[in-house]
């Protein structure tokens, strides 16, 4: 008496609850994956863009020392522009010394409009911040302009202090200032939800 049973397939009864029930189940579940997914997707978004206006930020004070000492339209800043032109001639390379002065103007005159975009982002970021009811928003203009702007640099322990809070909250004010500044910086691309 062997069993015989190869081959041949089972068949379960099931009842239309059931099915239903399982259906629902799994309906959720893929539901739930794809929030997930597109919350990790808006996360990182985020992120990347709290990292670009850091990067921007932390550049504020090279890109100003920069132009301003290399005011490209003085006879003494030309005079420069051509020192630096001979020596980088004197490297290899087929670059003549016109080409080479117009890419340096044109670096300043990039880090100047970069210089000017930041500015303006700042003073947008104190407009939002100076709305009346919220005097803890200042705060976050405070920190921005301790780490990234004004000409003494502050670390989180120094503005901690200064504001008489933790550093973990000037942690965060700096994190939600640079989410404010995004849209400012890196317009629409920025915004996110």
């Amino acid at each position: 008496m062997g069993n015989n049973s190869k081959g041949k397939s089972k068949t379960y009864a099931i009842k239309k609850e059931e099915l239903d029930q399982i259906i629902e189940q799994a309906a959720v579940a893929g539901i739930d994956a794809f929030r997930n997914e597109e919350k990790k997707a808006r996360n990182k978004i985020v992120n990347r863009n709290l990292h670009n206006v850091r990067k921007l930020l932390e550049s504020y004070r090279t890109l100003k020392n920069d132009l301003l000492h290399s005011d490209y339209e003085t006879e003494e800043a030309q005079q420069e522009l051509r020192f630096k032109c001979v020596e980088d001639l004197m490297s290899p390379g087929d670059v003549s010394m016109d080409e080479l002065m117009a890419k340096e103007i044109s670096r300043l005159q990039e880090n100047a409009w970069r210089k000017r975009q930041i500015e303006r982002a700042i003073e947008l970021l104190k407009e939002d911040c100076s709305k009346p009811g919220e005097p803890e928003a200042m705060r976050k203009y405070r920190v921005i302009m301790g780490l990234y702007i004004q000409d003494e640099k502050l670390d989180y322990a120094d503005l901690a202090e200064r504001e008489n809070v933790v550093e973990r909250t000037i942690y965060r004010d700096a994190s939600d200032a640079c989410k404010m500044l995004a849209p400012y910086l890196f317009s629409v691309d920025a915004i996110i939800n």
